[in-house]
């Protein structure tokens, strides 16, 4: 799953280290509507994706239920970036 979306910049090195020590890789991702596609985005475990990706693993996926109605409240919630980015890539969704 190379597609999960994020509005979160922010990224303290100091937690990234403790996941890491901790082998902590758990996400929790859910699926908000975009239009006519669903998109994955990351609710939480941002520090332990970075942990994951430093130390060449797979991060552990949790599905979860989306507290958001839309892409937009999404985004909104956050307030970092306009435009979720592909945590993998970097790429924008929009």
């Amino acid at each position: 799953m190379n597609e999960i979306y994020s509005v979160q910049e922010y990224r303290d090195q100091s937690i990234i280290e403790e996941k890491r020590e901790n082998k902590d890789y758990k996400i929790k991702i859910a699926y908000i509507a975009d239009d006519e596609n669903m998109v994955a985005i990351l609710v939480d475990g941002h520090h332990s994706f970075e942990a994951a990706i430093i130390d060449g693993v797979d991060p552990e996926i949790e599905i979860v239920e989306s507290e958001f109605k839309s892409l937009e409240d999404y985004v909104i919630a956050f307030n970092e970036l306009s435009n979720p980015v592909n945590i993998y890539n970097g790429k924008e969704l929009w």
